[in-house]
C-alpha cells in the first residue's frame, strides 16, 4: 500500500463521510488496525474525523478522480460500493454519508403503569402474603398457612415492596418490660425478705447480676434503710456447704452453677476445692 497524497486525501473523504473502518480497509488492501496506526501517526482519529462535516462537492470531485485514476483503485472503490448497493455515480455525485440509509427506528419502550407491572409479576398468593404481613401476622404463621419457610415469606414481601407504592411498613417490636417503680418495689421486697446474692437477686427480677448490684447501689444513696445483700465469701461459708460443693463437683458440676447453687461466688468455690483437695 503506497501512501501518496491522493490515497491519503481519499480516506480523509471516506472517514468524514461515514465510512466503516473495514470498508476503508478493504479500499486500500489493508487490515482496519493499519488504517487506525496510519491515522495515529498523522494524529488523527477516526471518530474526530466523523465529527468533521463532509467535505464540500468541488473538493470531493478532484480528490475522487485523483485516486481512482489507478485502475485497481476505482476497483477496490467500485466492490466497496457494490457492498451496499450503491452505484458509482451516485457516490460521485453526493457524500457517501446521504446515500446509506439510516437505521430503521426501533419503537418506543411499552410503559407499564403500576397496577399492570405488580400483576405481570406478582401472582394473587403473594398479595395475600403481604396483606397479612400487613395485618401483623409473624412470618412463621404466614409460611405455615402456605406450605413454605418464613425465609421464603421474607423474600416475597420484599420483592412485593420493591414493585408496589404501598409497601408493607416492618412491625415495630415492643417488648414489655416491668416499670421502673415495679421493679423497685421487687428488689426492695427480695431483700427484705431473705438474705439473698446479686446473682439471685438477678434471676428474680429477670436482669444480670451486675445491672441488680447498680439498682440496689442507686437506691441505698437515697434510702434511709439500705439494702443488704448476702455476700458469703470463703471464711463465711458453713461445714455443710464446703462438703455440698465438693459433693456436687465430684458428680461434674461447672464452678459457674455451683456459684449460683450454693450463692457464693466462683473464687469461694475454687477456694473450697483447693482446700479439699
Amino acid at each position: 500500500m503506497t501512501w501518496k497524497t491522493c490515497n491519503f486525501d481519499f480516506l480523509i473523504l471516506l472517514a468524514r463521510e461515514g465510512v466503516s473502518i473495514r470498508d476503508i480497509a478493504a479500499v486500500f488492501s489493508a487490515t482496519p488496525d493499519s488504517i487506525r496506526g496510519f491515522l495515529r501517526l498523522r494524529k488523527s482519529r477516526i471518530k474526530e474525523l466523523r465529527k468533521m462535516p463532509p467535505v464540500p462537492q468541488e473538493d470531493r470531485y478532484q480528490i475522487i478522480q485523483s485516486f481512482c485514476e489507478s485502475e485497481s483503485n476505482l476497483q477496490n472503490v467500485r466492490s466497496m460500493l457494490d457492498g451496499h448497493d450503491i452505484r458509482f455515480e451516485d457516490f460521485v455525485a453526493q457524500p457517501f454519508l446521504c446515500l446509506i440509509q439510516p437505521p430503521p427506528v426501533s419503537p418506543a419502550p411499552r410503559v407499564y403503569n403500576v397496577e399492570e407491572y405488580v400483576a405481570q409479576f406478582l401472582s394473587e398468593r403473594d398479595k395475600e402474603i403481604a396483606e397479612l404481613r400487613r395485618q401483623g401476622k409473624t412470618l412463621s404463621s404466614i409460611g405455615e398457612c402456605y406450605g413454605i419457610s418464613r425465609e421464603r415469606v421474607r423474600q416475597i414481601i420484599r420483592r412485593y415492596n420493591g414493585m408496589s407504592d404501598n409497601p408493607v411498613p416492618k412491625p415495630t417490636r415492643r417488648i414489655q418490660r416491668p416499670k421502673t417503680s415495679e421493679r423497685r418495689e421487687k428488689l426492695v421486697e427480695l431483700c427484705q425478705r431473705d438474705c439473698l446474692t446479686y446473682q439471685q437477686i438477678g434471676d428474680a427480677l429477670g436482669i444480670t447480676k451486675e445491672y441488680a448490684a447498680v439498682l440496689i447501689y442507686e437506691y441505698n444513696r437515697t434510702a434511709e434503710q439500705p439494702l443488704k445483700v448476702c455476700v458469703k465469701g470463703y471464711h463465711g461459708l458453713s461445714d455443710e456447704v464446703r462438703r455440698g460443693i465438693v459433693r456436687e463437683r465430684r458428680k461434674g458440676t461447672s464452678i459457674r452453677k455451683l456459684s449460683k447453687r450454693f450463692g457464693v461466688s466462683e473464687l469461694a468455690v475454687l477456694k473450697v476445692l483447693g482446700k479439699e483437695g
